[in-house]
């Protein structure tokens, strides 16, 4: 093999492993629903519903796209729900094979272009063994053949590992930052599937700084209460903060004021999108890469984020599935808090 050809084979493998999941659990999927939550996001997917708190907006918009190819028929909306995760699952294998070659390569400490011949088929054997395992494991193939966030939310885990992957490949590039605003644009549209893709954060940190730092125990120690520090602040601060400013300036305009219902969310939006000008304008003064990057990353995660709005604006129309109502700013607040 030449050097060159692990990349190849590399890209092959992958799409080869992603067909065998694809045609595996397409041809073991299930043709009406499973038990638990899955009616419920059948339903709300292909009606655009309101399922239960906290939602999982991005999945009904996609549910809303797939069922289309139902071609009107309602007996077919299963299979073309539970095809969607079927869908998903092959990709998250796509992903997990490129993530074990990745850090099988880096185990050994090697560049692609420094990569032996028996290293080459060593590697890419494991992550064909690994992929393999993990696509005929009991719990991930059940949840691969049904209508639940779960494929989803395990396909943008896998997605987010798989993105700093490709961050670390070219760490030393001008642009390398691209790959780190883009995860961050991905985990805001993460939340709209399910909060269990938060999980991806602390691998996320720790690679960055295993490639960017020398090990030692108080590095490592500070590094987890950094990571620690980024998922209290996206989880716990950001998004509650949002939700929170959106619901007291609702409250303002509307019982303070007297102005109709949803001109405070209005002013939230202008508020928010002026908030985010001013950020990034500043940023781009400092010409300084680190403040340039978290001021794109808090707004492109806000962006990502952005898929809830589906959740009130369906809420407003009253469809017959319309868990907690949450038809405005306080109630979205709540129904994110799952209060």
């Amino acid at each position: 093999m030449k050097n060159w050809s692990f990349k190849k084979w590399n890209t092959v493998l992958g799409w080869f492993l992603f067909a065998i999941a694809l045609i595996t659990y397409l041809s073991t999927i299930e043709h009406s629903l499973s038990f638990w939550d899955c009616g419920e996001y059948i339903s709300s997917a292909v009606k655009l519903e309101v399922t239960h708190a906290p939602g999982a907006a991005l999945f009904q918009i996609m549910g809303a796209v797939a069922s289309i190819f139902a071609l009107g028929n309602a007996e077919n909306y299963s299979i073309v729900i539970n095809a969607m995760s079927a869908l998903f699952s092959a990709f998250t294998i796509l992903f997990l094979f490129w993530t074990i070659t990745h850090f099988l390569r880096r185990l050994l400490h090697k560049d692609v272009e420094q990569i032996t011949k028996h290293q080459e088929i060593s590697v890419l054997f494991a992550g064909v063994i690994g992929a393999l395992c993990f696509t005929f494991s009991d719990t991930f193939w059940f949840s691969a053949v049904e209508g639940e966030v779960y494929a989803m939310a395990s396909m943008f885990i896998a997605l987010l590992v798989w993105l700093i992957t490709k961050w670390e490949n070219e760490y030393k590039s001008a642009d390398n930052e691209r790959w780190i605003i883009l995860i961050f644009f991905i985990i805001g549209l993460s939340v709209g599937v399910h909060m269990m893709c938060m999980l991806a954060i602390p691998a996320i940190c720790l690679i960055y700084y295993a490639r960017n730092y020398t090990f030692s125990w108080k590095g490592f120690i500070v590094a987890n209460l950094i990571t620690l520090g980024i998922l209290a602040f996206v989880f716990k601060i950001i998004f509650p903060l949002i939700m929170t400013m959106f619901g007291k300036l609702e409250i303002f305009f509307v019982n303070g004021l007297g102005l109709p219902f949803h001109s405070g969310t209005i002013v939230a939006f202008v508020v928010m999108a002026v908030i985010s000008y001013l950020l990034i304008k500043y940023a781009g003064k400092t010409q300084k890469k680190i403040y340039q990057t978290a001021v794109l990353s808090l707004v492109y995660m806000i962006i990502g984020f952005s898929c809830w709005l589906v959740i009130p604006i369906r809420a407003n129309a009253n469809p017959p599935m319309n868990l907690n109502d949450p038809d405005t700013a306080i109630g979205m607040r709540d129904y994110y808090n799952r209060a």
